[in-house]
């Protein structure tokens, strides 16, 4: 034996009534109440606590196709009583955004999800003369880390598509702000020179860990190579020697940009005032160029 307003009704999957309603304050007041009930098949049970006090009575409910309820309202706890939407959880009932409707007054409020399970509202906006406005609310990227380890305290550059590629330290690294991703996942590679490179998918559902082995290139083959930087990884200070005659150096970053050229023979080259990271060492000889990466940690 109450007077409310603003009646709204939906049935979920199983086919169960739900109802919303704004009670109205018996003294006239301002603490109207947006409640939520369902049919038990014997009462009308209250879902969870009436979701705030003073709410205006433009209430609409709808279901996603996992049967989670939102509604949308007029929000008198703000200001000018722009639209709210909140959805169950299945305590409580939490704010969806604000829909960008914060300095709105909103009136003739309706609610629909589209085929992607994102609830859109419209409404008559009292401050601009009563014109029809749209909203889509937008979930928030979802984001988590990566976190690379690498047997034996390996120090690899990794490359995880889409991020500033990382030298492991102490067999570590990190990746902040990770998109969640479905399979196949976000490519990576893994490189250190003697080692075989290794590429693979990270499917990103959470925090993740990635747990790495590598293992050493076969031996005959490094000794094939055309030229040798040691030690790499290196803190700066490093050589290079060919089986052919030297005609000149070029070191470029990996951005592209050359930071030296040496047209000699020396007998070691020093980059330790240069920023840690990878580096490209372009070798000319009398009848090739040779180019490979270089690790300054």
């Amino acid at each position: 034996q109450q007077t409310v307003f603003g009646l709204n009704i939906r049935f979920n999957s199983e086919n169960i009534p739900h109802v919303a309603y704004t009670e109205f304050d018996p003294q006239g007041g301002t603490e109207d109440q947006l409640t939520v009930k369902y049919w038990s098949g014997m009462s009308w049970v209250r879902l969870g606590a009436p979701i705030l006090d003073g709410v205006g009575y433009y209430s609409k409910i709808e279901f996603d196709n996992q049967d989670k309820l939102y509604i949308s309202f007029q929000d008198y706890s703000y200001g000018p009583a722009p639209a709210g939407v909140k959805v169950w959880d299945g305590n409580t009932w939490d704010y969806v955004g604000d829909l960008g409707t914060i300095n709105n007054r909103a009136e003739y409020i309706d609610l629909a999800l589209d085929q992607n399970q994102q609830p859109w509202i419209s409404y008559s906006n009292v401050f601009s003369s009563y014109l029809v406005s749209v909203y889509q609310y937008v979930n928030p990227l979802t984001t988590h880390t990566v976190y690379f380890n690498i047997a034996d305290g390996l120090e690899p550059v990794i490359t995880l598509e889409g991020f500033v590629p990382q030298i492991a330290t102490e067999g570590t690294a990190t990746f902040t702000n990770v998109p969640e991703t479905p399979a196949p996942g976000i490519p990576f590679t893994i490189e250190l020179e003697g080692y075989e490179t290794i590429s693979d998918n990270v499917i990103v559902d959470g925090d993740e860990l990635v747990n790495i082995n590598l293992t050493l290139t076969n031996i005959s083959e490094y000794q094939n190579s055309q030229i040798l930087i040691y030690p790499n990884p290196s803190s700066g200070i490093f050589n290079v020697r060919t089986f052919e005659k030297l005609s000149s150096i070029i070191i470029t970053d990996i951005t592209g940009k050359t930071i030296l050229t040496i047209e000699y023979v020396p007998f070691h080259i020093d980059l330790s005032n240069h920023p840690k990271g990878m580096y490209f060492i372009q070798v000319e000889t009398e009848s090739s160029i040779y180019t490979q990466k270089l690790i300054i940690q």
